[in-house]
């Protein structure tokens, strides 16, 4: 399951912002952004740069479905 704030930083990712654009957005650090990517990327067998390519396909890939 993915917290609502990893859904932020997914969501942020899929915007175009870089970690460190993130963790500003949301005023938090760019660690902690870090520790969010390894907590969506692990269930997922990915390490955090694996996860933040696959949450900005996945982020694509709803916004096509949904426009369709």
């Amino acid at each position: 399951e993915v917290s609502s704030r990893e859904i932020d930083v997914i969501w942020l990712s899929a915007q175009g912002l870089d970690n460190e654009a993130i963790a500003q957005a949301l005023g938090i650090t760019e660690t902690t952004v870090n520790s969010h990517w390894r907590n969506i990327g692990a269930p997922r067998g990915m390490t955090r740069k694996q996860a933040r390519g696959w949450a900005r396909e996945e982020a694509r890939r709803v916004r096509v479905e949904g426009s369709v």
